[in-house]
């Protein structure tokens, strides 16, 4: 995150991972993709949530 000047305020991560069995995504071949997205979302925002600097 920067700040209106492009100074560093600081700096978030999030990393998203999903899985999906052959059963499952047999026609939805997205639906591993859409796991990781869903995971990385709920993980950013907590990491915003939590950062002091963003408040």
């Amino acid at each position: 995150m920067t700040d209106t000047a492009g100074a560093e305020v600081t700096r978030v991560r999030a990393v998203g991972n999903g899985t999906a069995e052959f059963g499952e995504f047999n026609g939805d071949y997205g639906l591993a993709a859409r796991r990781a997205a869903t995971r990385m979302t709920a993980q950013l925002s907590s990491e915003i949530r939590r950062n002091e600097k963003l408040r």
